[in-house]
């Protein structure tokens, strides 16, 4: 939803919640209306923009004061086209893709950077940057590896939305300097475990999706005491789950895949949940222990299951970040 002002400039939201449209949408190759926007920016103190289709960043070195940046792929690809890599190659030109984030480094102030540009290797074209500069830097959604040299300088991050985390460890000891996180989510990484993850002391979120190598998940049971949302997708070979019984501050928990649970016995552990979803097959078919939660959700109706999804509750869902400035959130 795009909303004008009286001088024809389109602003967005930039950041949660997505009803404040206080970010300034750029979304021209046009120098004449690039320096409009420009000055707008500066002589009205906007702390927040939206690149969606602008490819060259340069005019950010005059706007100092930015805070927030979300950078949007400036072309049309779905997202299962890209998995698919079923898209034409010979429709996507070097002109409409982003290939130097570098002008974002002279954002002093900067506090918020989400970057959705892809890197298509037929194109010959490298995205970097050096994120080193951003001692504010508080949340990132984006390429591990846009960031991955300046892990040790980014001590301020509390948020970090992180897609192919690759570490030399497989595991989370690369983070170990993030001790203000409060909210990480993995997306197709090469972890097997989550060892490590006992320095991120104050971490309340955690999503972890696709990470098809992650097998041990024992660690969690480190962050126990802050961990307030826990979302598993995808990952086939966790196999042991006991740990979820030690995570009795949870609020949320989403256990979404093919891996199966002999039973739900460890909500019994848990006197904070409220919202549970889950795919995962539970071997007895017992669902009672759902039934004093506030939000249920079962996306299978398996044979053996007591209770279908309609006899769950469905009161309010809670997503366990409410603790959370909204900005920081997870998506």
């Amino acid at each position: 939803m795009i909303k004008e002002n009286k001088n024809k400039l389109k602003f967005v939201a930039v950041t949660l919640p997505l009803d404040i449209k206080d970010g300034i949408l750029i979304d021209t190759h046009d120098i004449n209306e690039i320096q409009t926007i420009t000055d707008y920016i500066n002589n009205n103190d906007i702390k927040k923009v939206s690149i969606q289709g602008c490819t060259n960043l340069d005019f950010l070195e005059k706007c100092k004061n930015i805070e927030f940046v979300d950078i949007r792929i400036p072309y049309q690809i779905s997202a299962q086209e890209y998995m698919n890599k079923s898209y034409k190659m010979k429709e996507i030109h070097e002109e409409f893709l982003i290939c130097d984030l570098t002008p974002l480094e002279n954002l002093d102030k900067l506090k918020y950077l989400s970057v959705s540009t892809i890197e298509f290797p037929n194109l010959n074209i490298s995205v970097s940057l050096d994120a080193t500069k951003f001692s504010n830097l508080e949340y990132y959604a984006g390429e591990y590896k846009y960031i991955e040299n300046s892990m040790k300088d980014l001590k301020s991050l509390k948020t970090l939305q992180a897609n192919s985390f690759k570490s030399k460890h497989k595991n989370l000891s690369a983070l170990c300097n993030l001790s203000n996180l409060e909210s990480l989510n993995l997306i197709s990484s090469n972890i097997q475990s989550l060892d490590g993850i006992e320095k991120l002391d104050k971490l309340k979120e955690l999503a972890l999706s696709y990470n098809r190598g992650l097998q041990n998940i024992d660690s969690l049971a480190h962050v126990s005491k802050s961990l307030c949302s826990l979302v598993l997708e995808k990952s086939a070979k966790i196999k042991r789950l006991e740990v979820l019984k030690e995570l009795n501050n949870l609020v949320r928990l989403n256990l979404v895949g093919d891996n199966e649970l002999e039973d739900l016995s460890f909500i019994n552990n848990m006197p904070c949940l409220k919202t549970f979803i889950f795919e995962f097959n539970i071997l007895n078919g017992n669902l009672d222990n759902c039934l004093n939660l506030s939000y249920v959700y079962s996306y299978i109706n398996r044979k053996h299951y007591n209770l279908n999804d309609k006899d769950l509750p469905k009161i309010k869902f809670f997503k366990g970040n409410e603790s959370i400035v909204d900005w920081l959130r997870l998506n």
